[in-house]
């Protein structure tokens, strides 16, 4: 049904109050289904039936509309009306007002606080649900600001309300949020779960949003060395988003696996596009999109150094401004990969003085790979053999395999003996899967565990076949005899 139509049957109803609260639903709905400009019409002419009345209630539907425009272009200019109280309609402005500074802001630490007002301490959840907008802005406020546990435990409560409730698309939103918290963790494997129900959601309804859940998963993809499979991801014609800088993340994560595979001109013909989408994004947050570190190193690799330079140096002075260290060590990383000799180290072992005292334990241990793996070429194997052993035991923690089995074999190549991780067993699984393959365990089939853990059935077979793996078993049976032992 049209915007209209909805119009149209809200008309019918005579009490101003009734009709505002309707007015509310619609728009609510209407965002959940990923609908945002229609969301934000219907939500602004919510916040005129308030004008001059209950200012919490207006205060309310103009936050939610910001929300919903938000989708369509994240830079735009936020209501510079001042609010005061502790009312849910400022919670609700707070939160988008947050994630707006977060993006464009220095310090980001600033919208930090902003995010924690409009949490409220879980009033903002239990106001809005799972299935409003605002509390998945104000926790992306707080990883863009560097607060990730705290961004971590607000997607938690968000993640069991909606599963409480039964809420599939609130649920799906929010495990793109809980996918984001948990890559920027380096734990790879609980990101590409949650990435994975979400994307298999959000793609069955045509949503917009399936193509940040299809970039996250196909990031997480890379790290586990699954280049085939995550090509995959690409074959299908339904991937355009309408809005330039959402399928920005489909392009870079593209352009990333094609770097991986070799592709170079591919790669750049990638980074090149994601640019162009983003161009209006000047003064930009970079743990929102790191993309210039990525466009960086692959226009230097393509042969254009200069540029290359150029892009990597934007992305360390935005860090810096915004006063990230997570970005900031990221970037450094990558600008260590365009360097040579003694210059190359010395940006390595910067990006680990950066990293070391963050939750980003992939990015930590992708700069001790950089650093190991440049001293052995050096020639300091002791020291070399230090940075390796750091980065392998870091790699193993985060699910990173890829990464993992490049460094057994620059341990290998520096003399050293690595010791196998225990990558089977009933140790090795996730929480998630540990979860799962206790369901399994128990007699529950896929229908059930997805209904009790609120995933596709897709999805929890994919669960079941890496459980399996690790597990070393083939069926239920056998899975249900392990957990007797």
């Amino acid at each position: 049904m049209s915007l209209s139509h909805f119009e149209q049957a809200l008309e019918v109803i005579s009490e101003p109050d009734d009709r505002a609260d309707a007015q509310y639903r619609l728009g609510e709905t209407l965002y959940r289904f990923g609908r945002y400009a229609e969301a934000g019409v219907a939500l602004r002419r919510g916040a005129e039936l308030y004008e001059g009345r209950d200012e919490q209630v207006r205060l309310r539907f103009e936050g939610t509309a910001w929300s919903a425009d938000s989708h369509l272009t994240t830079l735009q200019d936020y209501p510079a009306s001042t609010v005061t109280g502790d009312g849910p309609g400022t919670r609700a402005v707070l939160a988008g007002r947050a994630l707006h500074e977060a993006l464009t802001t220095p310090p980001a630490g600033l919208a930090a606080e902003l995010a924690i007002r409009a949490l409220g301490d879980g009033a903002l959840l239990a106001e809005q649900t799972s299935q409003g907008p605002s509390v998945n802005l104000a926790t992306l406020a707080l990883l863009h600001s560097g607060r990730v546990i705290e961004a971590q435990h607000a997607v938690d409560a968000t993640i069991r309300d909606a599963r409480e409730r039964g809420a599939q698309l609130a649920h799906a939103a929010t495990s793109i949020v809980c996918a984001l918290v948990f890559y920027t963790r380096g734990r790879i494997t609980d990101a590409a779960a949650d990435a994975h129900a979400a994307f298999d959601v959000l793609h069955h309804r045509g949503h917009a949003h399936q193509q940040t859940a299809l970039a996250t998963l196909v990031h997480c993809m890379i790290e586990r060395g699954e280049l085939k499979e995550a090509a995959n991801m690409f074959e299908r014609d339904d991937l355009l988003a309408p809005v330039p800088a959402m399928y920005a993340y489909v392009r870079l994560a593209r352009g990333r696996l094609q770097l991986r595979r070799g592709h170079i001109d591919e790669a750049r013909r990638d980074a090149e596009a994601a640019e162009h989408d983003l161009q209006d994004f000047a003064t930009v947050n970079p743990a929102w999109l790191p993309w210039r570190s990525l466009a960086g190193l692959i226009a230097h690799i393509s042969g254009d150094q200069a540029r290359g330079h150029a892009l990597i140096e934007e992305e360390v002075r935005l860090a810096q401004l915004f006063e990230l260290p997570i970005p900031l060590g990221l970037a450094l990383q990558r600008r260590a990969l365009t360097e040579t000799g003694d210059q190359a180290l010395e940006t390595f072992r910067e990006a680990v003085g950066v990293l070391e005292d963050t939750e980003a334990r992939l990015h930590l241990a992708r700069a001790h790979a950089g650093l190991g793996r440049g001293l052995r070429r050096a020639g300091h194997r002791v020291d070399a053999r230090h940075h390796l052993g750091i980065g392998l035991d870091l790699a193993n923690r985060c699910g990173a395999s890829s990464l993992e089995a490049e460094l057994r074999e620059e341990l290998l190549a520096a003399g050293a003996r690595p010791r196998r991780a225990s990558v089977t067993g009933i140790e090795s699984l996730t929480p998630t899967e540990l979860r799962v393959a206790q369901l399994a365990a128990g007699g529950m089939s896929n229908r059930e565990i997805a209904e009790q853990t609120f995933v596709s059935r897709n999805t929890v077979s994919w669960h079941l076949r890496n459980i399996y793996r690790k597990v070393e078993v083939e069926s239920r049976e056998q899975l249900a005899r392990r957990f007797k032992r």
